[in-house]
């Protein structure tokens, strides 16, 4: 009998997918819970064939959930439920190169308009993630417990931040000690970051970047970024010093500031107030930059709803030597970010995703 795990805080919502899933005529057995822990120490007590689990939780969100799962190696298939609204939808696309966790949205009114799409939505996946026969750590094969030790594959996610970090191009020189990469990115972002950064070539700098994203989602992008890219991709530590050819992700629902301490780079995250309703604020990385010893920075937007950045970097012009590439209209989810810092005459090259690594790459050439 297959199992199946419910995760959702609304015991409405619960009882909802509970009588989607009683509809079918096949037989389940059926688990429920209203929060992430408990959630998390089901899998492990029950071993349910697949798990319903909503984004946002009490105790753990959805994307912890996966996350904690995950690195106790135990498998499992998900199917992860998120609302209609942009940024859930970018903060679930974290997922989308994993073959065993699916998404469906959940309409804003269950019992609405959108229950038949949803119905239907749900029921497809779930019958896909039943069927399916794929293996790994994510599979059809008995789940294990957090106790058993699984010795992984090697795989290019192992490769160490030192193998990263010393791949540096033949254009590095000392003088990009003051030197830094500045991205900021809203919505559409991770699709937009996973093309750019993985073309991004070692340039001997840190990169850091801001991504509006919930709290909890932000891992999972910087460590499906990082297994493709030439650079080691992280979410950024309160404290931690930058290093060339190492990109640091603000954790997500957290602000992220750049200070200088004898003479170099060091992160600061926090949990102020939001700034025009956002945190992270890229405006907020953007203006702490004016007080750093970097002397030479390259600021990037890309797709994004708003003008989040565009203020910073006016401000950070009047104090640094600046240059600004925005993410073209036409390869944009949606052209709001750049088309503010467009307008406003800060831009010096405008450019399609996948050209936006080497135009960072041509800002940075050793004259």
């Amino acid at each position: 009998m297959t199992k199946i795990l419910i995760a959702h805080d609304s015991a409405l919502v619960r009882k909802a997918i509970c009588d989607i899933i009683s509809e079918s005529t096949n037989t389940y057995e059926i688990i429920t819970c209203c929060d992430g822990e408990e959630a998390v120490s089901k899998v492990v007590s029950e071993k349910p064939d697949i798990i319903i689990v909503n984004m946002y939780l009490p105790r753990k969100n959805g994307s912890e959930v996966i996350n904690t799962l995950t690195s106790k190696k135990i498998r499992f298939k998900a199917i992860l439920l998120h609302g209609e609204a942009k940024e859930d939808i970018d903060a679930a696309s974290v997922f989308s190169g994993m073959k065993e966790v699916k998404c469906v949205s959940v309409p804003f009114h269950i019992f609405g308009s959108g229950h038949k799409k949803f119905k239907a939505d749900l029921s497809e996946v779930a019958r896909f993630l039943i069927n399916s026969s794929s293996s790994g750590l994510f599979g059809n094969e008995s789940l294990v417990s957090s106790q058993e030790k699984i010795v992984p594959k090697p795989s290019p996610r192992a490769e160490s931040v030192f193998s990263k970090v010393n791949s540096t191009s033949a254009s590095v020189t000392s003088g990009n000690s003051k030197r830094i990469i500045a991205i900021a990115s809203s919505t559409g972002g991770p699709q937009a970051l996973h093309v750019m950064i993985k073309m991004l070539p070692p340039l001997g700098v840190p990169v850091v970047i801001v991504q509006h994203m919930p709290k909890g989602f932000t891992f999972s992008l910087a460590e499906r970024i990082d297994s493709e890219s030439k650079l080691k991709v992280k979410e950024a530590d309160d404290g931690e010093e930058l290093k060339p050819d190492i990109v640091y992700l603000a954790p997500g629902g957290r602000h992220l500031e750049v200070y200088t301490r004898n003479g170099k780079g060091y992160a600061r995250v926090f949990d102020d107030p939001p700034v025009n309703s956002l945190r992270p604020c890229a405006d907020v990385m953007f203006n702490s930059l004016a007080k750093t010893h970097y002397d030479d920075i390259v600021c990037v937007v890309l797709t994004g709803m708003g003008r989040d950045g565009t203020d910073g970097i006016q401000f950070l012009k009047k104090h640094k030597h600046v240059r600004v590439i925005t993410q073209s209209q036409e390869t944009c989810v949606v052209y709001g970010m750049p088309k503010a810092a467009d307008q406003s005459g800060i831009t010096d090259v405008s450019a399609p995703i996948d050209k936006v690594a080497d135009a960072i790459r041509k800002e940075l050439e050793v004259k």
